[in-house]
Order: C-alpha cells, then structure tokens, then sequence
C-alpha cells in the first residue's frame, strides 16, 4: 500500500519503519529539517522537509494516490487540520493521533476512521491499524493485545465453530457481538457473518490469529 505519513518524530519514525519493513511504500513528511534528514538518512523511505497542512505539498506528495493517511504529531491541531484535508481528497482510511483524550470526538466528527492514544499504546497499534478489519483496543503489559475484527464472507471463519479454528493456544476470542447482543463465546460457537469478535492474545500471534480468521 502508499502510505502517507504526517510527523516525523519518535512515533512517526517508529511506525515508518514498521511499515516500510512490511514491504509498504511510504512518505513521511516532517517539517523539522533535522529530523526529516534524519529519517531521510536511517529509512528507505520518501522524506518530504515540509508542514504537513500544507495543501500543496500534500498534493506535490501525492496524496490523491495514496491508501492510508496518518498523521501523528504531537500536536492534535496540526493533526486535525491534516486530517480534514486528507478527507476532502476522499482517501479510503485516515488514522491520527490524539494527544489529549478529550480530542478524541473532534477527530471521529470529521470522519477519521481510527484514533488512537500513543499514552495508552504501543506504536505498533498505530501500523496494525492500517487493516480495515482489526482494531487494536488496548494493550496488556506489553505481551498481550485486545483486538476488534468483524467477520466478512470473504474469511475463512464463516460458518465454522471456534474449536475449528485451530488458533494459538496463546490467543481466545472473549466476546462475540452479534445483532448487537454479546454472547460469550464456546469451543461449539458458530461464527457468522458480521459477528465482531473481541480476541485477547499473545502481540507476536496475531496475526497466526487473522489468518485463520
């Protein structure tokens, strides 16, 4: 995919990173000229040294062909601001940082797809955040993950119990929401189409866990 990232600094570098080693094509944009030479230097990816509101750079950047928008300042203006331009330029998924918790509304407001608080989570949150079917809820003591995925009639799980699943023995699925009732989940539980499943497992097993689903 053609990432866009707005923010260079210890996050932003961290989720670049991350993604460009999953084999992503990435451009970071950073108006701090030490960081963006930084990045430039460290990453393979495309640095821009510019402000990421800026509407023209944005487009010199290419953002009417790119797939994910991020943007993760520390500055919940800027970030808003960048989102509502991304937005205007229909992308398909926006994730953004929120700096301070009570922002979180701004940003759902506009149509941000994903919001997340790097106070509460880890960085990977951010880059595992780029799948339209999982949403990372929390993290546990830094092993364990509380993830959100919808069952699709494209997966593999449809129509299978849980106990054939075959999943990790370090991995549950907790809760099901099904027609907006919660039902707890056995080994005999069929799955369904639209179920939303609320799994807790091992970080470095989920994604053993997303492709049985």
């Amino acid at each position: 995919m053609h990432i866009m990232i707005i923010g260079g600094g210890r996050l932003g570098y961290s989720v670049a990173k991350s993604l460009r080693e999953d084999g992503h094509d990435i451009v970071v944009i950073e108006k701090d000229k030490e960081t963006a030479k930084k990045i430039a230097d460290q990453l393979d990816v495309l640095v821009i040294n510019s402000d990421g509101v800026d509407i023209r750079t944005l487009n010199d950047a290419g953002l009417n062909q790119v797939n994910v928008f991020m943007t993760l300042t520390g500055n919940d203006e800027t970030n808003l601001m960048a989102c509502q331009i991304a937005k205007s330029s229909n992308i398909k998924r926006l994730i953004a940082r929120a700096n301070k918790e009570e922002n979180k509304k701004l940003y759902e407001q506009i149509g941000v797809d994903v919001v997340l608080s790097p106070l509460l989570i880890s960085a990977s949150a951010f880059t595992d955040a780029i799948s339209k079917d999982v949403k990372t809820i929390c993290i546990l003591d830094g092993n364990f993950e509380i993830i959100e995925h919808t069952l699709d009639k494209k997966g593999k799980a449809h129509g299978k119990r849980i106990k054939e699943l075959d999943f990790p023995e370090e991995a549950r699925i907790m809760i099901i929401y099904r027609d907006g009732k919660a039902i707890l989940p056995y080994g005999d539980t069929r799955l369904q189409v639209k179920d939303k499943l609320i799994i807790l497992s091992m970080r470095r097993k989920v994604k053993d866990v997303l492709s049985r689903l």
